[in-house]
């Protein structure tokens, strides 16, 4: 969320914010508060792919277990961690300590059918990914290209997610 000028505070009825690998709410919270006339509703929602899924959960560990180990060959300094990982392992995908009172929140799940080149793609889009460079993310999506052939033999993914969504009035 952009800062607003000071003449602004107080003055809308509504704010709203989209978090996917964006950012952490802890820091848009506090701003959309003193934006939003008193009663203003605020409504934060994540779209995350759902681990209660088992091939989703299994893709997340390999995802975490590669930048933890430092990416192909070891070479990441500090591992990345956290790339299509559990809301827990992110941990910017709840709302922070200390904003959670007040919030009704509720899951709505829904899914996609995408060829599997464009699931992995959509990895490849990753910030941890991106910063690895080409070779690094073709390793890793060579090798997640043939773990999920026998899953998806039509080569169509079904990706299930969840949006989590949390409303307050502020």
């Amino acid at each position: 969320m952009t800062t607003t000028p000071r003449s602004r505070a107080r003055s809308f009825d509504g704010a709203a914010a989209l978090y996917g690998q964006h950012g952490p709410a802890a820091l848009s919270v506090p701003e959309a508060r003193r934006v939003l006339k008193p009663g203003g509703a605020l409504a934060i929602w994540w779209n995350d792919l759902d681990e209660s899924v088992g091939w989703v959960a299994e893709q997340g560990e390999r995802i975490r277990a590669f930048f933890e180990a430092g990416g192909p060959g070891g070479r990441v300094a500090g591992g990345a961690g956290g790339v299509g990982g559990t809301a827990s392992a992110l941990g910017f995908r709840t709302l922070p300590q200390g904003l959670d009172s007040g919030f009704a929140t509720g899951r709505v799940p829904w899914s996609r059918r995408i060829p599997l080149a464009a699931h992995l793609a959509n990895l490849a889009s990753h910030s941890a990914f991106l910063l690895l460079g080409a070779a690094g993310t073709g390793e890793f999506l060579d090798a997640e290209r043939e773990r999920l052939k026998p899953v998806f033999p039509d080569g169509v993914v079904e990706e299930p997610y969840v949006v989590n969504v949390s409303v307050a009035t502020m």
